[in-house]
């Protein structure tokens, strides 16, 4: 939540009454952030999304860190691949098959 009127990117900063509510045994503000960030990747944001929102310096450091969380795309990759050279393939035979009509 932002402050009023203030921009939604900066961190709401608490006043000195604020106190901390009491949280489960074991949690760590760091399993959240974890939490998010699979979230994100969860959703299909890229890797760019993710550095910025979990603040990391570098897109290799968040690689690094949740990197096997993205969808495996060999498949997609094979699969556009194997599209775009049938598509060439079929081209290809359609001019040398009518190249011969004239």
């Amino acid at each position: 939540m932002a402050p009023s009127g203030g921009n939604p990117g900066i961190p709401l900063t608490l006043g000195p009454d604020a106190r901390p509510s009491p949280r489960p045994a074991g949690f760590r503000f760091q399993d959240l952030r974890h939490y998010y960030a699979s979230l994100l990747i969860a959703s299909g944001a890229d890797v760019k999304i993710v550095q910025h929102r979990v603040r990391h310096a570098s897109a290799k450091t968040t690689l690094d860190t949740y990197g096997h969380l993205w969808p495996d795309t060999d498949e997609s990759t094979r699969t556009a691949v194997e599209r775009v050279m049938s598509a060439k393939l079929a081209e290809s035979a359609d001019s040398v098959r009518t190249s011969g009509d004239q």
